[in-house]
């Protein structure tokens, strides 16, 4: 599993700074909500934008406090869980099915286009696979 994560974080984290060019409007409104975390202020949901859920915002928090205002600071939350969810579809995959299609669906999201782009963007959904209901 970590041989997979760290495949996974080969291709999302190749050029991170350079590829997409720039914040999206997006990502900017995702860097003052994570910016309203802390001292007391300890959100389950985040009230703009729709009340959204708050664990994305926590890790990018973090990210940004550690590593100062930059692209890679605001990215690489994506980037952690992006890998995590090829990970997470290993586990899937082994436990639903058999232990063939497991590294089969972790391969598989470690690598393909879709999953690898919207792991390179700062946007919360990316960490919808961890959220549980």
């Amino acid at each position: 599993m970590l041989g997979l994560f760290a495949l996974a974080l080969v291709p999302r984290l190749y050029e991170l700074g350079a590829a997409p060019p720039g914040l999206n409007g997006d990502e900017i409104y995702n860097i003052i909500d994570a910016r309203g975390i802390g001292w007391g202020n300890w959100p389950v949901y985040l009230p703009g934008n729709n009340r959204r859920e708050a664990l994305y915002f926590y890790v990018m928090a973090l990210s940004l406090r550690l590593l100062g205002d930059s692209v890679l600071a605001v990215r690489l939350p994506s980037v952690l869980f992006g890998a995590g969810s090829a990970v997470l579809a290993y586990l899937t995959g082994k436990e639903l099915f058999n232990r063939r299609v497991g590294p089969a669906a972790g391969l598989f999201v470690a690598v393909a286009l879709w999953p690898v782009m919207s792991s390179r963007i700062g946007l919360r959904a990316i960490s919808l696979t961890f959220s549980r209901r």
